[in-house]
C-alpha cells in the first residue's frame, strides 16, 4: 500500500506534540507537500498558533528515517515563495481551534528577489457558542488586494462560499455548501447560484447532489434538494480520501440524467474518465450500471491530486473519432505547472481531418498565469489544409490564478 501521510512527533512521552506532517505523495513514495506545526509564533509554546504547508517539489531531502531534528535541517529551504496554506488556530493548549486559513497564494512580481507571497482566499471558521462548541461554519472571502487588517471583516461583497455543518463536536459532518454569489437586483442582496447537499455513510462522503439555486429566494437557497439537479457525484474511500466512481449529469425535467462519467485509477491516481450517453436507457437504476454509448475520454498523468488531462478524445455514435485534444505542460521556476500548448482537432466520420486548432501559451508569469496566448485555426479544402485565423491576446491584472483582471487582443489576421 502507498503512503498517505506521514506524521511526526516531539516531546516526552504522554506530552507528544505534531511537529509536522508530510502528504500529498508521488509514485515514488516521495511527499510533495510538508506542514509545519508551530507553537511558538505568540511565544507560548504549549500552545498551537499555527501551520504552514509548503511545496517542496524541487527539493531534494532525505525523508526515509526523517524526525523531528530533520525539520531543522530543512527549513532553510522551506521560504514564503513556497507557501501553500497557513492556518491560524485559537484557544488554549489541548483545546485550540481553527480561526482562519490562507489560501490561493499568488507572488505578486516576476522579481523572485522582491516577489512576496500573498493568499487571495481566507476562509473563516463559525463555532457553536454554547454546548460543546461544535464547527457549525465555514466562509470563504476572496481577499485579493485586501488589507490584511481587513481579511476578517464579514463582506458579502467578497464571500465566495458557505460550508454548514451538523453534529457533536469533532464529529462535524458537512450538511451543504452555497457558491457562486452573485448580486440579485429584484432582492438587493448577493445570493448563490450553486448548492451542493452530502450524504455520508458513517463518516466517509458517498454522495454530493450539485443543485442550480440562481432563482431561488434566499429562504429557499439552504433547503435541501430544492433547485434544479445538475450533478450527483458517488465517492468511495475513508473520511479525508474519497474518490469520485462515477457521476450523473444533465438531469431532464423528471430527474433523470442523460449523461454519465467513470473515473478510473492506479492506486491513488486518477488515469483516465469515460463519459458515456445514457439517455437511451430507460430505467433510473440501470443508468446506474449501464453504459450505453461512449462519447468522450480523458486521460491523466501527474501524481495522486495534481493530475493533469494530457489528452482528451470524443466519439461519433458509430466510435469513429469526432474530436482529440492534446495538451502539453510547462513548470514555472517556483513548480508552478500551466498549458503550455494545445492542439485540437475535429475529423469526419470517415476519418478525415476537418480542421484544426493550435493554442501556444508563449509567456506565464511566475505564478504559471498565461500573460500572451496565440491561437492558429485551420481548415482542410480539397484535402489542403489552409490557416483561417491567427490571433494573439494578452492578459492582465490577475485577482487570482487564472483569472485575468483585464486582455488585450494584439492581433488579429484571417487567411482565407
Amino acid at each position: 500500500d502507498r503512503i498517505l501521510s506521514r506524521t511526526i512527533y516531539f516531546g516526552g512521552q504522554g506530552a507528544e506534540k505534531i511537529c509536522y506532517i508530510l502528504s500529498g505523495y508521488r509514485e515514488d513514495n516521495k511527499p510533495s507537500k510538508i506542514t509545519v506545526y508551530d507553537y511558538d509564533k505568540n511565544g507560548d509554546s504549549g500552545t498551537l498558533d499555527e501551520t504552514r504547508t509548503y511545496e517542496l517539489e524541487g527539493l531534494d531531502f532525505t525523508y526515509e528515517g526523517s524526525t523531528a531534528s530533520s525539520l531543522e535541517t530543512w527549513k532553510k529551504d522551506l521560504t514564503e515563495l513556497r507557501l501553500l496554506n497557513t492556518t491560524v488556530y485559537e484557544g488554549p493548549g489541548d483545546k485550540e481551534r481553527i480561526k482562519y486559513s490562507l489560501d490561493g497564494y499568488l507572488l505578486d512580481s516576476d522579481i523572485l528577489a522582491i516577489a512576496e507571497n500573498n493568499p487571495t482566499s481566507i476562509s473563516i471558521y463559525s463555532y457553536k457558542t454554547d454546548g460543546d462548541e461544535a464547527l457549525t461554519s465555514v466562509k470563504t472571502y476572496n481577499i485579493a488586494g485586501v488589507e490584511e487588517s481587513g481579511w476578517l471583516a464579514d463582506s458579502i461583497e467578497r464571500l465566495t462560499s458557505v460550508t454548514v455543518y451538523e453534529g457533536a463536536k469533532n464529529k462535524e459532518t458537512m450538511r451543504y455548501t452555497l457558491s457562486y454569489y452573485m448580486y440579485n437586483s429584484a432582492q438587493d442582496t448577493y445570493l448563490p447560484w450553486e448548492r451542493k447537499d452530502y450524504t455520508y455513510e458513517k463518516d466517509a462522503i458517498r454522495i454530493i447532489e450539485t443543485y442550480d439555486i440562481s432563482g431561488l429566494t434566499a429562504d429557499q437557497t439552504t433547503v435541501r434538494g430544492a433547485g434544479a439537479l445538475v450533478e450527483k457525484e458517488f465517492l468511495r474511500g475513508q473520511k479525508g480520501y474519497e474518490k469520485t466512481t462515477y457521476k450523473l449529469a444533465l438531469y431532464d425535467s423528471e430527474g433523470n440524467p442523460n449523461l454519465r462519467e467513470d473515473y478510473i485509477y492506479f492506486g491513488k491516481r486518477l488515469t483516465k474518465t469515460e463519459t458515456y450517453d445514457i439517455s437511451t436507457v430507460s430505467s433510473y437504476d440501470e443508468k446506474l450500471v449501464n453504459k450505453d454509448v461512449l462519447q468522450e475520454e480523458s486521460i491523466y498523468e501527474g501524481r495522486a491530486g495534481d493530475e493533469k488531462v494530457v489528452r482528451t478524445t470524443g466519439y461519433y455514435p458509430n466510435h469513429s473519432i469526432l474530436n482529440e485534444t492534446i495538451y502539453t505542460y510547462a513548470t514555472t521556476i517556483i513548480y508552478r505547472r500551466y498549458v503550455l500548448h494545445i492542439t485540437a482537432k475535429t475529423f469526419s466520420e470517415e476519418g478525415a481531418l476537418l480542421d484544426r486548432i493550435e493554442t501556444s501559451n508563449t509567456s506565464a508569469d511566475l505564478n504559471g498565469n498565461i500573460l500572451t496566448q496565440n491561437v492558429r485555426t485551420y481548415y482542410v479544402s480539397d484535402g489542403v489544409e489552409k490557416l483561417e485565423m491567427e490571433e494573439e491576446t494578452r492578459y492582465s491584472n490577475y485577482i487570482g490564478l487564472g483569472d485575468a483582471g483585464r486582455y488585450h487582443l494584439i492581433r488579429s489576421g484571417v487567411s482565407l
